[in-house]
């Protein structure tokens, strides 16, 4: 993690926001980003100074307001650190807020804020005395929120009625402000009733001998050091200095930045939370730090209430400049509800604007608008068609689970990614969707399948990461073997199918790719004449759920053209037949040492594609045949 970055946005934060007072430092928005509701219980100040519980009420809340409710993340055992909490089982909460927010309040007024001890003592009596009834609104005004999206957003918080019906918010109050500063501050060397601090060491983060260094004072739980056996020298809690030394003023620093972090620049993209943190190339350089977290901040899917939600046109906006003044590190990351400690699933650091450009614009905007994708998607609810246009859905749907961080880190750096690894996952996807068509659940048919795998190779191919993808020189074979003319009242058109192997040299990369997938045209071709004869398609029985090497392959080729000839005669689709002869016969020794997945995709690529290179695509025949295969 760069906590040298995250220090850096700090200091730029508190310059921006010396206005503020030390307490508004320390506290949190309970969802950052997301605008939420907060349920209160609110209190009636009585002339004698003690609070009667009056009403419950609910109120929106969102990043522009958190301070005034005060929260701040406290221990699952001990509850958050003032009385506004996340909602969650009603009566633990209110157990946890009896006995231990309200007498640590109590304290922290006897101590800091004379004048406020009343005041506490009496709101702890009435929640004491009352606690069924505000439990009771409480369950009704978060019912009221109806949706279970907005009800788990929800938080709660306590509110006091002035005589003239003034509300206070709970940082209206010295013992609040006092408890967020306090904490804020001790929290960094006192957890678990141990200390841990050191003198006249070097702080990890500006590298400086510093006269006291802190040991809780990470911006993230990396990991937690509530159990001794976590923690270095000799399991001794009061050591975490050793691991993590921190200085007061860099505490701080970490402090602010970590909350911007938290609060503006955590992203989620394709359903993965992450932390955008922006980093200049020269340290001192303000002004591009300051451009660049704006540019972060201001990142968002426009159509997503959720500000978190990026897109990839959102991402290609960090590149508009291409200077390369900063980098991006990108964490990934999941957290434990429990402990609030974080797992990091992938740290990406230093990515140049310049990649992003690369990435989510040029070789997009490249490789989208070709006559293959026009009408490619199907939308199922809509009933509708529209366009195939590169996304990182496509990819993902290859790479799923824990694959995600594996892809996407290869992707991000530039690292190479294995052939046969690519192909087997193309495979498993278009299996996988075969099954689903054999038991009705088919939510895309194969060819689209096959168009999302084909659009996909080319992204991964114009980035420069998939491996061994290099076009042979194969113009003169395409071009030279067969006349140009054009076919009349034929169903293939040769000419076409030319032009298509010519335009795609980095889909068909080989002879070999080329023979295998004229095979699975050909198949297509045989396909749609038992369609049109026989009203049904037997041969789409053999395909074995496209599990299929090179013998399953020659196989099925020369079951093909015995079927061709009981249905037609012996020269039907001869220029094709002469194509394959020339680039899948004759290859039979390397195609037998080739990956099966990597023949299965190519096979199915041309039976899917097949209808692509119909004389007249109007009248082309749309059978589906996922459902007929066994």
């Amino acid at each position: 993690m760069q906590d040298r970055a995250i220090a850096a946005i700090g200091r730029l934060q508190l310059k921006q926001k010396q206005n503020l007072e030390p307490w508004q430092l320390y506290a949190e928005s309970i969802k950052p980003g997301q605008s939420h509701w907060m349920v209160t219980a609110d209190f009636a100040l009585q002339p004698d100074g003690t609070v009667e519980y009056a009403t419950c009420d609910i109120y929106r809340a969102s990043d522009d307001n958190y301070l005034e409710y005060g929260y701040r993340k406290g221990s699952a055992r001990g509850g958050d650190i003032t009385l506004t909490t996340k909602f969650g089982d009603f009566t633990k909460k209110m157990n946890t807020l009896v006995q231990n927010q309200l007498p640590a309040l109590v304290a922290v007024a006897e101590k800091h804020a004379p004048k406020e001890v009343g005041l506490f003592r009496s709101l702890k009596k009435a929640f004491e005395e009352q606690q069924e009834a505000i439990l009771a609104a409480l369950q009704e005004k978060y019912d009221s929120l109806g949706d279970k999206t907005e009800q788990n957003k929800a938080g709660f918080t306590v509110r006091m009625v002035e005589p003239d019906g003034t509300l206070r918010p709970l940082t209206h109050y010295k013992t609040i402000q006092q408890q967020l500063e306090g904490h804020g501050l001790t929290g960094k060397y006192e957890k678990y009733s141990k200390k841990s601090l050191a003198k006249k060491k070097v702080c990890s983060v500006c590298r400086e001998q510093k006269p006291e260094v802190y040991g809780f004072a990470s911006p993230f739980k990396y990991a937690t050091v509530d159990k001794p056996g976590f923690v270095s020298g000799y399991f001794d809690q009061r050591r975490n200095w050793a691991n993590y030394p921190v200085c007061k003023d860099c505490a701080l620093e970490l402090e602010v930045g970590k909350t911007y972090v938290v609060n503006a620049l955590q992203k989620r993209f394709h359903h993965r939370n992450f932390y955008m943190i922006p980093k200049a190339v020269m340290p001192m350089d303000e002004d591009t730090l300051s451009y660049a977290v704006d540019l972060v901040a201001d990142m968002k899917d426009p159509e997503k209430e959720d500000n978190r939600v990026v897109t990839e046109d959102a991402l290609a906006e960090v590149a508009k400049d291409e200077d390369n003044s900063f980098t991006l590190n990108l964490l990934f990351y999941e957290e434990n509800q429990t402990t609030k400690a974080i797992t990091i699933k992938l740290m990406l650091e230093e990515i140049l604007p310049s990649r992003f450009r690369l990435m989510f614009n040029t070789v997009p905007n490249e490789i989208n608008g070709h006559a293959l994708y026009k009408n490619a998607r199907y939308d199922t609810k809509k009933k509708t068609t529209s366009d195939l246009r590169f996304n990182f859905s496509h990819l993902y749907s290859l790479w799923r689970g824990n694959d995600y961080y594996a892809i996407t880190q290869k992707v991000f750096m530039g690292e190479p990614i294995d052939r046969a690894e690519f192909f087997a996952r193309v495979m498993h996807r278009i299996r996988e969707q075969h099954a689903n068509a054999l038991t009705g659940k088919m939510h895309e048919n194969t060819r689209t399948t096959v168009l999302k795998a084909h659009i996909v190779m080319r992204y991964l191919q114009k980035l420069g990461v998939l491996q061994d993808m290099v076009a042979e020189t194969m113009n003169d074979s395409i071009s030279t073997q067969y006349t140009m003319s054009e076919p009349k009242k034929r169903a293939f058109d040769m000419a076409k199918f030319k032009a298509f192997l010519e335009e795609k040299a980095d889909f068909l990369t080989t002879k070999e790719h080329q023979g295998v997938f004229a095979v699975g045209v050909l198949i297509r071709l045989l396909i749609n004449i038992q369609k049109r004869e026989l009203n049904n398609t037997p041969f789409a029985k053999k395909f074995k759920g496209y599990h299929l090497n090179y013998q399953d392959i020659m196989r099925l080729y020369m079951d093909t053209l015995d079927k061709l000839n009981q249905y037609q005669h012996f020269y039907i689709y001869g220029e094709l037949k002469e194509f394959i002869a020339l680039n899948f016969s004759t290859n039979a020794k390397r195609l037998k040492t080739m990956d099966p997945n990597e023949l299965s995709f190519y096979l199915v690529a041309g039976l899917e594609l097949g209808q692509h290179f119909r004389t007249d695509p109007e009248e082309a025949d749309t059978h589906e045949i996922e459902t007929e295969i066994a």
